[in-house]
């Protein structure tokens, strides 16, 4: 019956994933106890029991296909080999460099079980070897010792190399188990930075069980010391065991102290400002005790003669120590690395306080407050009033001649002034069309007026804007852009006299075909609020159709929630930021349609934005590859408030227009029967796709 009920949870486990694999390793241990006792049932009890557990395993047929054809699972399994990284099981070693090399997956606690899990598998193998050379020195038995140690024993009651011990029968059990689950997981195609957790049952038995009962408890017995043939071999075990962990221990605090996107915020070790940069300093972010870094060998050496010496201590007075060389590593170790995810878990949100942290998103939802991340964020809204120009702009060179051109993208608001320099070069002509001292272009826009400070209602939406946007869009690389502004009334003269002048900075990492707004805080500008501003672009470039701008009429803003731009409004939400805004209308795809998103909220920190955008990237498959295509994106300033110490950026809010209305769509669903076995047209093929990537 228990057999019965583990190969049914088994193979429901294989309907949830295909890492669900792993759940087999028990019953594959438990194969040669099961055949002994078939072979002592007679013929009938031998058919039931087979019988029974085909009909056990049968559960993921009802599971796996309530709402799927083998059809639609033969074609989801070859979509996600198509679209996304799938590895061989002979590239399993690319699951193991991932934890240890790449830069946003090879934390010290995420490497941390997987490494130490393979290191006791190795001292406890070991043990098993040292314990197989004790016999008598006959080949045919010593071979089959060894294989016999190698092999995954499931560790019975009645082995008598476990001497009747729980705790060691325990050890060696589980360290089968867990050695056939990592073997297992290696056919599987799952994700590559989630991979190991689908093993993580066995493994935590095993370590639980090695804290317990040292794994080399067979050479460190007292008889070791004895001046014969078996103190040198199992001396060496000893050694080349408390070895191995002394290396687990210390690759895994070799690991940085780096959990982007949002759980960075506020953690101790190093610059994690530079965790954008090309060559950030991993070697800095490791877990350290005041200047001594755990990942240094010396640390655990230390630990491993301190304990020699407390054995030694011990049995000069006739004692036993229950403390091995090996064992104080591993307990000393796994003690660093609970206690260090504690701390560094629990201070990272002290030093961020008041500013924003997951665990202060964690503790407001239990207060009632689920979206406490759209409270903390802020964004920049145009008011009701805005800025109005006086009179024309001055154009020369570029800005000219693409005067009666059309944009390269729409205007980021509707009636907005937008100019540019976007013309088509005449492959014929002469580049050096002059010194870089004289401009190819020149734009001076009109003054613009802005209202008054104070708003008119109670409205919160007519309060004056505390902040100038210039949208901005295109390659820069040679043009100098400057925002200008006079205190002075415009109703004194034409043309105010300047009273200063700033430059203006954006992001130029975003698309060249999406806005970006230049974000000046008025009581930046000085003691007196502006009367009115105007823009001046200088265009050094020779090459208007490689390196071209657009900028558009500046507009007021003020700081306003997140929450009140995303309520009642469709919002596509990255895969990272989801959980931390569960109150937005997230979109969705049904019926084979994505639903078109009105704002984009997507994470930032400077992470890589091939893994953040992949709901926007063909190669992928991406759902929202439409809105991409045929809509305006204008990224609006972001913030949270209070910000608390300096970080890298949260994240981005972009508002989105489209050309034409969304959501005509003209539906109609229909029922069709057709065999299970039958596939519609595949999506994971270059006819659909267009490129050959999978």
């Amino acid at each position: 019956g228990a057999l019965a009920a583990a190969t049914a949870t088994a193979a429901l486990a294989l309907s949830v994933s295909p890492s669900g694999l792993v759940a087999i390793a028990p019953l594959v241990l438990a194969l040669p106890w099961l055949w002994r006792w078939l072979r002592a049932q007679g013929a009938a009890t031998r058919v039931a029991a087979i019988a029974l557990l085909a009909a056990a395993s049968t559960s993921l047929v009802l599971v796996g296909f309530a709402d799927a054809t083998l059809g639609d699972v033969l074609e989801s399994a070859a979509v996600h080999r198509w679209y996304y990284q799938t590895f061989s099981w002979y590239q399993e070693k690319v699951h193991y460099q991932t934890i240890l090399s790449f830069e946003d997956s090879s934390q010290w606690a995420r490497r941390a079980p997987v490494v130490l899990t393979i290191a006791v598998l190795l001292v406890v193998a070991l043990n098993r070897i040292a314990r197989a050379l004790r016999l008598p020195n006959s080949t045919a038995v010593l071979s089959a010792r060894r294989w016999t140690a190698l092999l995954l024993s499931s560790g019975g009651a009645g082995s008598a190399d476990n001497g009747g011990d729980p705790l060691r029968r325990l050890l060696v059990s589980s360290a089968g188990c867990s050695a056939l689950s990592l073997a297992l997981l290696a056919p599987t195609p799952t994700k590559f930075v989630n991979h190991f957790g689908a093993a993580a049952a066995a493994p935590t038995v095993l370590l639980a069980a090695a804290l317990l009962r040292s794994p080399l408890s067979a050479a460190m017995q007292p008889d070791w010391l004895r001046p014969d043939w078996w103190r040198h071999r199992g001396s060496a075990a000893a050694t080349v065991g408390t070895a191995v962990l002394v290396g687990a221990v210390s690759w895994t605090f070799a690991g940085p102290n780096l959990w982007r996107p949002y759980s960075d915020r506020g953690q101790p070790f190093g610059n994690h400002l530079s965790a954008s940069a090309d060559h950030p300093d991993l070697v800095g972010m490791r877990p350290k005790l005041g200047p001594v870094q755990l990942a240094n060998p010396a640390v655990w050496v230390a630990v491993a003669l301190a304990a020699a010496g407390w054995i030694w201590w011990r049995r000069r007075r006739g004692r036993d120590a229950a403390l091995t060389p090996d064992q104080a590593v591993l307990l000393t170790g796994s003690t660093a690395m609970v206690v260090m995810i504690i701390v560094v878990f629990g201070w990272a949100p002290l030093r961020q306080y008041p500013g924003w942290s997951v665990a202060l998103s964690a503790v407001r939802s239990v207060q009632g407050e689920p979206c406490a991340l759209a409270g903390y964020a802020q964004v920049l809204v145009d008011t009701a009033a805005q800025p109005v120009p006086t009179g024309p702009a001055m154009t020369t060179g570029a800005f000219t001649a693409a005067a009666q051109r059309p944009l390269p993208v729409r205007a980021p608001n509707p009636g907005t002034l937008v100019w540019h320099d976007f013309v088509d070069s005449d492959p014929r002509s002469d580049s050096d069309t002059g010194p870089l001292t004289s401009p190819a272009g020149l734009l001076v826009t009109p003054w613009f007026a802005l209202p008054p400070a104070g708003g008119t209602t109670l409205d919160s939406t007519n309060l004056g804007g505390t902040t100038l946007l210039v949208p901005l869009l295109g390659v820069r690389a040679a043009q100098q852009v400057t925002l200008e502004y006079a205190t002075e009334s415009i109703e004194g003269g034409p043309d105010p006299a300047v009273t200063g002048s700033t430059p203006l900075r954006a992001d130029w990492t975003a698309q060249h075909s999406q806005w970006r707004q230049a974000a000046i805080p008025l009581d930046r500008l000085g003691p007196r609020r502006p009367a009115s501003v105007r823009l001046v672009i200088r265009d050094w470039t020779a090459s208007p159709a490689d390196d071209w701008l657009a900028v558009g009429q500046p507009r007021l803003a003020r700081w306003r929630p997140l929450a009140t731009l995303t309520t009642g409004r469709p919002v596509y939400v990255d895969q990272l930021t989801a959980a931390l805004m569960p109150c937005v209308e997230q979109v969705g795809v049904e019926h084979g349609i994505a639903q078109a998103p009105a704002m984009l909220v997507l994470s930032d920190e400077e992470f890589g934005r091939g893994f953040l955008d992949l709901g926007f990237e063909l190669d992928r498959g991406g759902t929202q590859i439409p809105a991409s295509r045929d809509a305006t994106i204008v990224r609006m300033p972001a913030a949270l408030v209070p910000g608390g110490p300096p970080t890298l950026p949260w994240g981005r809010v972009e508002r989105v227009g489209y050309d034409h209305p969304v959501g005509l769509v003209d539906l109609h669903v229909h029922t069709v029967r057709r065999a299970g076995w039958t596939r519609l047209p595949t999506l994971a093929a270059k006819s659909y796709h267009g490129n050959a990537i999978g």
